[in-house]
């Protein structure tokens, strides 16, 4: 069963789709060692003023903040809520390429709750 999580719209008419599919209670966002989901994909092929894009489900409740560094630099990611309190987050780059950066769950209080070095 597929269910759609969250559209998010871009330019031009585009729009990228958030979505779950398989059976309820299935993992595929994340294992049950980490506190966030995560996946990768390069965006240059099907959107030309977009070039990646980061994403992944949420699983610890005390995650408020995720931010995607890369050379120093630091990027806020979008948090969404849907179905009755699940969570994910993502970054849609245009013209910042992802690949070799580092994502980072922080707690309220500003605790780093997951890092992952990609």
């Amino acid at each position: 069963m597929m269910k759609i999580a969250y559209i998010e719209l871009l330019d031009n008419n585009q729009a990228i789709a958030f979505y779950e599919w398989g059976r309820p209670n299935e993992e595929y966002f994340a294992t049950k060692d980490y506190k966030i989901g995560w996946s990768f994909s390069s965006l240059k092929e099907n959107f030309t003023n977009y070039t990646d894009i980061l994403y992944g489900i949420i699983v610890d409740s005390q995650i408020e903040t995720i931010l995607i560094t890369k050379e120093g630099e630091q990027y806020p990611a979008n948090i969404v809520e849907y179905d009755h309190g699940k969570r994910f987050w993502f970054l849609i780059t245009d013209g910042i390429e992802l690949l070799d950066s580092t994502v980072t769950a922080r707690s309220h209080q500003g605790q780093i709750i997951e890092q992952i070095p990609r």
